[in-house]
Order: structure tokens, then C-alpha cells, then sequence
């Protein structure tokens, strides 16, 4: 079999895509439940054990509601993490900030935690 300029070009465009197509497809199967999907890609810094001692300093379903939000405004990941970055910065800036289990985590940080708890 012999490979041609034009078949090589092919190929190398689908293997350069194939992250991009992925993604795609991977947002499409958790749109049933946008929260769950997003929550069990989150890369979290911390495990966290003590979960029953820990509240979240909001109303946990307005935050859930809020990220909901978020993820209907900003399908694609980066433009969310972005605007999840900015909320966590306010909250080191604002000096809203909890520790728990010896982390020092922002209010942001926590809520997201303590859904990912429940939903994961």
C-alpha cells in the first residue's frame, strides 16, 4: 500500500483533532447531568475525609444552581476553568477561605469539593 502527500496529510489531521473530537464526544454523553460530568473531570488538589464536619459557606443548591450556570455559559472546558480560576482568586483576594483537613482551601474550592462528594 503506498502512501500519498494527500493520505499522509489526512491521517496527521485526524490524529491532531482526535483530542478536540474526544472532548466533544465525551461533553455530548454527560449532557444528560452537565454537573456530574464536569465534576468527575475537576482535578482536585485535595482529598478531603472529614466531610460530614464541613459546610459550605454558601447555600450549597445556589451554588450548584451558580455552576449550572456556568457550565450553560461556557461549554467549552477552558473558558470554564478560566472563570472558575477568577472566582477562587477573588476568594484568596477577599480572604474568603476555610481550612480543612489542614488544606487552606477558598469557599469556591470547598462548595465544589463538598458537590463532587455528592455527586461523584
Amino acid at each position: 500500500m503506498k502512501l500519498t502527500r494527500r493520505k499522509f496529510i489526512a491521517g496527521s489531521l485526524v490524529i491532531l483533532a482526535s483530542p478536540i473530537i474526544y472532548q466533544t464526544a465525551n461533553l455530548s454523553f454527560n449532557s444528560k447531568d452537565p454537573i456530574k460530568g464536569f465534576l468527575s473531570n475537576y482535578d482536585g488538589i485535595v482529598s478531603l475525609e472529614n466531610y460530614s464536619e464541613l459546610s459550605c459557606p454558601f447555600d450549597i443548591k445556589s451554588f450548584e444552581k451558580k455552576l449550572r450556570l456556568l457550565l450553560d455559559n461556557n461549554p467549552q472546558q477552558f473558558k470554564l476553568n478560566d472563570e472558575l480560576n477568577a472566582l477562587i482568586i477573588q476568594d484568596y483576594k477577599d480572604s474568603r477561605v476555610d481550612i480543612a483537613d489542614g488544606w487552606i482551601l477558598s469557599e469556591t474550592e470547598l462548595c465544589i469539593e463538598l458537590l463532587r462528594k455528592k455527586h461523584v
